[in-house]
């Protein structure tokens, strides 16, 4: 159980990372060499998933273990502050969008609040829609000096979030640094002509991502509490770069959608694979614990609203993805063949099987869902 007297924990979210970062080269070179080096000397979780491909809804999940949270309900936030942890949030993005801080009590419970609501002077953009809102990973690093740069800032135990913006859409800002040879893609020339390019311009952000979360693990250890400390790096989601014909990320159920990386820095963990982003949360306190628990042994995925989804998918065990559109009725059997329509299946076809499986796990994720919320 969590006490004052545990570990620090150090969570950072990755915006849009997709899961092929760690190990990925370019040009001979690594993308993420410290996520890669993490990796290698931490544990690697290869087979780690988002369920959906929103932000709001993939950080609620993250924080609570729950595809569909309710307010008030359990969160990191709360644990940690029950625990009597001193929290700090750090974010590139507006936690207030999509209710996310108010749904896992991410305000409430902190005593270090900083995101792109709060500095608004330093935006890298003038948008005003609360999804444009970003701030470059330096001056969440500026705060963090502020508010946890001394090692008395570190004599109670500490739980900090912090959120990488710099592979979001349009995947460069001002002021973000070139790692890989050469010129970032103009916003107006993004198009599925220049893939390449927009690839080229994505991964360089990643790899601004990765430089952050270096400069951060090279904070902790000069502070002398990075030993003390569970660092864990992972992804909302992934994102498309136009490999599978789309861009973004939020409408299609594949690798490049779902797949994030997730890495811990404490090393030796046997954790089983897959595992999805409402497995975190558990993750994280049985680490603390000493008894990491137990994936569920597949992870559901869906497209829209858990309610009324026009997608759901499952990537199983063995790795392979399964996804059934609910709107034209056929399936995906994830093996490069082409889809079936259901209503084509034999009693006796194993497809149909893990079809109905999937089903079955859908209506017992609404039914959790609507048992969390008669409850509260």
């Amino acid at each position: 159980a969590l006490s004052g007297k545990g570990r620090h924990v150090i969570l950072v979210v990755l915006e849009s990372a997709r899961g092929d970062a760690v190990g990925k080269r370019i040009d001979g070179r690594l993308v993420a060499p410290n996520l890669t080096h993490l990796a290698q000397s931490g544990t690697w979780v290869p087979h780690a998933y988002s369920h959906v491909g929103f932000t709001t809804y993939s950080l609620k999940t993250l924080f609570t273990g729950a595809l569909d949270p309710v307010d008030g309900g359990p969160s990191l936030f709360r644990d940690f502050d029950a625990a009597g942890y001193r929290i700090g949030v750090f974010s590139g993005q507006s936690e207030a969008f999509g209710d996310i801080a108010a749904t896992v009590g991410m305000r409430r419970h902190s005593d270090v609040f900083v995101d792109a609501e709060t500095l608004k002077e330093e935006r890298a953009f003038g948008f005003a829609a609360p999804a444009s809102l970003l701030v470059d990973g330096r001056v969440l690093l500026r705060e963090f000096d502020r508010h946890f740069g001394s090692t008395e800032a570190w004599n109670r135990p500490n739980f900090l979030y912090l959120n990488f913006q710099a592979a979001h859409f349009p995947y460069h800002h001002p002021g973000m640094p070139q790692l890989l040879d050469g010129e970032p893609i103009p916003r107006g020339s993004i198009s599925a002509d220049n893939r390449q390019w927009v690839a080229r311009t994505y991964w360089n952000a990643v790899a601004y991502a990765d430089r952050l979360v270096g400069d951060l693990i090279a904070r902790l250890k000069g502070l002398g509490v990075y030993d003390d400390s569970l660092v864990v790096i992972v992804a909302d989601h992934g994102e498309s770069l136009f490999d599978d014909g789309f861009l973004g990320h939020g409408h299609m159920i594949n690798r490049q959608q779902t797949q994030v990386p997730l890495i811990l820095s404490q090393p030796g963990l046997a954790i089983a694979q897959p595992v999805g982003l409402d497995d975190l949360r558990g993750l994280v306190l049985g680490t603390l614990a000493g008894a990491p628990p137990v994936s569920a042994g597949s992870v559901f995925h869906y497209i829209g609203s858990l309610e009324s989804p026009s997608s759901i998918g499952v990537t199983d065990t063995d790795g392979r993805q399964l996804t059934f559109d609910l709107q034209r009725e056929d399936i995906d059997p994830g093996d490069g063949g082409a889809p079936r329509l259901y209503s084509g299946l034999a009693g006796n076809d194993p497809l149909k099987t893990r079809t109905d499986r999937l089903i079955r796990e859908w209506e017992r994720q609404r039914w959790i869902s609507h048992r969390s919320r008669r409850e509260r």
